[in-house]
């Protein structure tokens, strides 16, 4: 317990605020103060988002060493300009890391609608599915692996639907379901 009390003076030069976000501004000397050894390569980072703040975690894959957080924004609302603004403080482009997330965050960085989307015309149901493409494209691109199996289309109408909603992620149909567990 004592060693741990005045760690964070270790790591207070490492990190700044500006914009009303702490973020690292030296990732590879907080990595080695960790773990005394940096690859990039062997490190994910996770974005966590929330309806009131945007947090960054660099995680270490395979689980052997401590995540480093890099950083919070406490009053940010999850939208695309405050994810990219994270990303930017922490030099994302840079490093190039895998990145890892819910698929909220993900559709968050590629700009698409949160929430509930109206299908009403085929129009609409088209440009779903070139947003499913997209996503796809995005998460090869960013070596990003999609647990496609996990995917469900689920249907919230009042009507009975006649046309049966055949959208598909990455070459994979996604399958129709009339419930889910809510997590």
């Amino acid at each position: 317990m004592c060693f741990y009390c005045g760690r964070y003076k270790e790591f207070k030069d490492f990190f700044s605020q500006e914009d009303g976000v702490w973020f690292c501004n030296d990732v590879c000397s907080t990595v080695e103060v960790l773990v005394r050894e940096y690859n990039p390569d062997q490190w994910s980072l996770y974005i966590e988002s929330s309806k009131v703040s945007l947090k960054v975690v660099l995680l270490y894959n395979g689980n052997r060493f401590p995540s480093a957080p890099l950083a919070d924004a406490a009053n940010m609302k999850e939208s695309y300009e405050g994810t990219r603004l994270l990303l930017g403080k922490v030099k994302y482009d840079e490093f190039e890391w895998k990145l890892c997330g819910d698929l909220k965050v993900v559709v968050l960085l590629l700009g698409m609608q949160l929430g509930y989307r109206k299908i009403i015309n085929n129009e609409d149901v088209d440009i779903l599915q070139k947003d499913l493409n997209r996503l796809g494209e995005w998460a090869v691109e960013n070596r990003m692996k999609i647990n496609r199996s996990k995917c469900k289309a689920i249907p919230f109408t009042r009507a009975r639907v006649k046309d049966p909603l055949n959208y598909s992620l990455m070459d994979t149909l996604i399958p129709k379901e009339s419930s889910c567990k809510y997590l």
